[in-house]
C-alpha cells in the first residue's frame, strides 16, 4: 500500500505494532530538510529530475532509474524510522509530493 501527500506537515499513521522503515519516493526541487515527529532526519539536495527514492530499509537513496543518489543526502538512514501510531511529518522546501510505502510493519 501507497500513502502520497503533497502538504508540508501531515500525519502517518503505522499501522503495525513496532516501528517501520518506510520506502519514500519525493518529487520536488532545490533543498528540501525532512522531519518525522520534530526530528531532522533528512537534508536533500533535489537532481534536476526532481525526483529521489529514499530506502530506509535498504539505507540508500536512488534515482527511477536505479543509480545511487547517497552523495544527495545528509542525515542518517537509521533515523528514518516511523513508531507504531501516528507519526508527524514536517517538509520544509520545494517539496511536489512524498509518497510512502512500506510504513506499516508487524512482528
Amino acid at each position: 500500500r501507497e500513502l502520497t501527500f503533497t502538504r508540508s506537515t501531515f500525519v502517518i499513521r503505522n499501522k503495525g505494532n513496532i516501528y517501520s522503515r518506510p520506502s519514500l519516493f519525493i518529487k520536488g526541487t532545490g533543498t528540501i530538510l525532512f522531519y518525522i515527529n520534530n526530528n531532522k532526519v533528512l537534508e536533500i539536495t533535489m537532481p534536476a529530475n526532481g525526483q529521489i527514492i529514499i530506502d530506509a530499509a535498504d539505507m540508500n537513496a536512488k534515482s527511477i532509474s536505479g543509480a545511487y543518489l547517497n552523495r544527495r543526502v545528509k542525515g542518517d538512514y537509521n533515523n528514518i524510522k516511523l513508531d507504531d501510531g501516528n507519526n508527524t511529518i514536517d517538509v520544509v522546501g520545494n517539496m511536489t509530493s512524498v509518497t510512502f510505502s512500506n510504513f506499516s510493519r508487524w512482528i
